[in-house]
Protein backbone atom coordinates (compact mmCIF):
# COMPACT_ATOMS: atom_id res chain seq x y z
CA UNK A 1 0.00 0.00 0.00
CA UNK A 2 1.21 3.46 -0.88
CA UNK A 3 2.27 5.66 2.04
CA UNK A 4 0.17 8.81 1.98
CA UNK A 5 1.93 11.05 4.49
CA UNK A 6 0.55 14.19 6.05
CA UNK A 7 0.00 17.40 4.09
CA UNK A 8 1.39 20.65 5.53
CA UNK A 9 -0.77 21.82 8.41
CA UNK A 10 -2.07 18.34 9.15
CA UNK A 11 -1.50 17.11 12.67
CA UNK A 12 -0.73 13.49 13.21
CA UNK A 13 -3.27 11.49 15.19
CA UNK A 14 -3.09 11.83 18.94
CA UNK A 15 -0.60 9.66 20.83
CA UNK A 16 -3.52 7.87 22.54
CA UNK A 17 -5.12 6.93 19.24
CA UNK A 18 -1.81 5.66 17.84
CA UNK A 19 -1.04 3.71 21.02
CA UNK A 20 -4.48 2.12 21.39
CA UNK A 21 -4.93 1.40 17.70
CA UNK A 22 -1.74 -0.66 17.68
CA UNK A 23 -2.68 -2.50 20.89
CA UNK A 24 -6.13 -3.49 19.65
CA UNK A 25 -4.77 -5.70 16.83
CA UNK A 26 -7.84 -5.29 14.64
CA UNK A 27 -8.73 -7.16 11.46
CA UNK A 28 -7.95 -5.14 8.33
CA UNK A 29 -11.44 -5.69 6.88
CA UNK A 30 -13.48 -4.04 9.66
CA UNK A 31 -15.73 -1.04 9.01
CA UNK A 32 -14.35 2.10 10.63
CA UNK A 33 -16.22 5.38 11.10
CA UNK A 34 -14.25 8.55 11.81
CA UNK A 35 -16.78 10.98 13.28
CA UNK A 36 -15.99 14.69 12.85
CA UNK A 37 -13.26 13.84 10.36
CA UNK A 38 -12.01 17.38 9.90
CA UNK A 39 -8.87 17.37 7.73
CA UNK A 40 -8.68 13.57 7.81
CA UNK A 41 -5.71 13.01 10.07
CA UNK A 42 -7.23 9.87 11.65
CA UNK A 43 -8.47 8.43 8.36
CA UNK A 44 -5.06 9.04 6.82
CA UNK A 45 -3.38 7.23 9.74
CA UNK A 46 -5.70 4.23 9.42
CA UNK A 47 -5.43 4.05 5.65
CA UNK A 48 -1.66 4.10 5.98
CA UNK A 49 -1.94 1.06 8.28
CA UNK A 50 -3.70 -0.93 5.54
CA UNK A 51 -7.35 -0.59 6.53
CA UNK A 52 -9.70 -0.03 3.62
CA UNK A 53 -13.28 0.20 4.88
CA UNK A 54 -13.06 3.72 6.28
CA UNK A 55 -16.04 6.05 6.43
CA UNK A 56 -15.62 9.72 7.27
CA UNK A 57 -18.43 11.79 8.68
CA UNK A 58 -18.24 15.56 8.88
CA UNK A 59 -20.18 18.76 8.23
CA UNK A 60 -18.87 18.84 4.70
CA UNK A 61 -18.71 16.12 2.07
CA UNK A 62 -15.20 15.31 0.86
CA UNK A 63 -13.49 18.46 2.10
CA UNK A 64 -11.05 19.86 -0.43
CA UNK A 65 -8.31 20.08 2.17
CA UNK A 66 -8.50 16.36 2.97
CA UNK A 67 -6.34 15.18 0.05
CA UNK A 68 -7.26 11.59 0.86
CA UNK A 69 -8.23 9.11 -1.82
CA UNK A 70 -10.19 5.90 -1.20
CA UNK A 71 -12.21 7.41 1.63
CA UNK A 72 -16.01 7.45 1.76
CA UNK A 73 -17.29 10.82 2.99
CA UNK A 74 -20.75 11.32 4.46
CA UNK A 75 -22.22 14.71 5.20
CA UNK A 76 -23.07 15.10 8.87
CA UNK A 77 -26.63 15.06 10.04
CA UNK A 78 -28.89 12.98 12.21
CA UNK A 79 -29.92 10.28 11.76
CA UNK A 80 -26.76 8.70 10.41
CA UNK A 81 -28.00 6.60 7.48
CA UNK A 82 -26.58 4.72 4.53
CA UNK A 83 -23.61 3.17 6.32
CA UNK A 84 -22.88 -0.50 6.97
CA UNK A 85 -22.69 -1.72 10.56
CA UNK A 86 -19.60 -0.16 12.10
CA UNK A 87 -16.93 -2.12 14.01
CA UNK A 88 -14.79 0.80 15.19
CA UNK A 89 -15.71 4.42 15.90
CA UNK A 90 -13.07 7.13 16.14
CA UNK A 91 -14.51 10.02 18.10
CA UNK A 92 -11.78 12.56 18.65
CA UNK A 93 -13.12 15.75 20.23
CA UNK A 94 -16.63 15.66 18.70
CA UNK A 95 -18.36 15.60 22.09
CA UNK A 96 -16.52 18.76 23.15
CA UNK A 97 -18.64 20.87 20.82
CA UNK A 98 -22.12 19.40 21.31
CA UNK A 99 -24.83 20.36 23.75
CA UNK A 100 -26.26 17.67 26.05
CA UNK A 101 -29.24 16.89 23.82
CA UNK A 102 -27.10 16.47 20.72
CA UNK A 103 -24.58 14.35 22.64
CA UNK A 104 -27.40 11.96 23.56
CA UNK A 105 -28.65 11.87 19.95
CA UNK A 106 -25.18 11.15 18.58
CA UNK A 107 -24.58 8.38 21.13
CA UNK A 108 -27.97 6.87 20.24
CA UNK A 109 -27.10 6.91 16.53
CA UNK A 110 -23.73 5.31 17.23
CA UNK A 111 -25.47 2.56 19.16
CA UNK A 112 -27.88 1.93 16.25
CA UNK A 113 -25.16 1.48 13.62
CA UNK A 114 -22.65 -0.29 15.86
CA UNK A 115 -21.93 -3.93 15.13
CA UNK A 116 -22.01 -6.38 18.03
CA UNK A 117 -18.73 -5.99 19.96
CA UNK A 118 -18.00 -2.68 18.23
CA UNK A 119 -15.32 -0.47 19.76
CA UNK A 120 -15.23 3.30 20.22
CA UNK A 121 -12.05 5.25 20.82
CA UNK A 122 -13.18 8.52 22.38
CA UNK A 123 -11.10 11.58 23.22
CA UNK A 124 -12.18 14.95 24.58
CA UNK A 125 -10.39 18.18 25.36
CA UNK A 126 -11.21 21.41 27.13
CA UNK A 127 -12.21 24.22 24.79
CA UNK A 128 -13.18 27.83 25.26
CA UNK A 129 -16.61 27.24 23.75
CA UNK A 130 -17.36 23.95 25.54
CA UNK A 131 -15.47 24.53 28.76
CA UNK A 132 -14.00 21.67 30.76
CA UNK A 133 -15.02 18.15 29.84
CA UNK A 134 -13.92 14.63 30.84
CA UNK A 135 -14.86 11.23 29.47
CA UNK A 136 -16.77 10.54 32.69
CA UNK A 137 -19.46 12.80 31.21
CA UNK A 138 -19.55 10.84 27.94
CA UNK A 139 -19.39 7.22 29.13
CA UNK A 140 -22.93 7.22 30.64
CA UNK A 141 -24.33 8.06 27.20
CA UNK A 142 -23.24 4.60 26.07
CA UNK A 143 -25.47 2.49 28.33
CA UNK A 144 -24.81 -0.91 26.79
CA UNK A 145 -21.07 -0.46 26.36
CA UNK A 146 -18.30 -1.49 28.72
CA UNK A 147 -15.16 0.52 29.45
CA UNK A 148 -11.98 -1.23 28.28
CA UNK A 149 -9.59 1.63 28.95
CA UNK A 150 -10.18 4.95 30.66
CA UNK A 151 -8.07 8.00 31.26
CA UNK A 152 -9.23 11.48 32.21
CA UNK A 153 -9.74 12.69 28.63
CA UNK A 154 -9.74 9.37 26.75
CA UNK A 155 -11.42 5.97 26.75
CA UNK A 156 -12.14 2.87 24.75
CA UNK A 157 -15.63 1.42 24.95
CA UNK A 158 -16.91 -1.94 23.72
CA UNK A 159 -20.52 -2.64 22.85
CA UNK A 160 -21.94 -5.51 24.88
Amino acid sequence: MKKIGYAPGFKKPTPYLREMFDKLELSKNINILDLATGNGRNARFILDKGYENIYCFDRITNPTNSQIENINYWEAGLPIVGLPEIDLFLIQYLFCFLNKTTKRKVASQINKIANKNALAIIEVQDTRSAGKINVEEIIPLFKKWEVLNERKKRCILKKM
